[in-house]
């Protein structure tokens, strides 16, 4: 059994939270609901988390959400930034990675974007060989198109 004093860091997030936003950038988007579904999984810098206020509370989460998609945007990789920076307010909060998808922007498909940022973007950069010079400038934003 694992000490409980070692752990450095733990992962907590929500998967398939749905809000319907104003999103899209043809015009018969503009001003329309549709639904996004998003997955958020935070990297979390402390030990013994015996308190809520020591973690990410889950709703707060499903707001930042809700207010995000009240508000206009065009692609849902701006979505996910702002998603990504309202996410790195949280001060235990290190590293993560946030997929937006919009089911209904294709005919046959889903759309979406993934975000990675922090150590997570660090070991994936590692594993796919990017040079240290890349893996630095991608460690804060490191986004994909998946």
């Amino acid at each position: 059994m694992m000490n409980k004093n070692c752990w450095t860091r733990r992962r907590v997030g929500v998967q398939d939270l749905t809000v319907q936003a104003d999103i899209g950038i043809n015009p018969e988007e503009v001003g329309v609901r549709q639904v996004l579904s998003i997955d958020i999984d935070l990297e979390l810098q402390g030990n013994d988390i015996l308190e809520i206020d020591q973690t990410i509370d889950y709703r707060e989460l499903l707001q930042i959400c809700q207010k995000l998609a009240a508000e206009r945007t065009g692609l849902i990789e701006t979505f996910a930034e702002n998603l990504a920076s309202r996410c790195q307010d949280f001060d235990q909060v290190v590293g993560g990675t946030i997929t937006v998808r919009k089911p209904k922007a294709l005919d046959v498909g889903i759309a979406q974007t993934t975000l990675h940022w922090g150590a997570l973007a660090m070991a994936e950069n590692h594993t796919r060989g990017k040079s240290g010079s890349e893996r630095l400038r991608s460690s804060t934003r490191s986004r994909e198109l998946t």
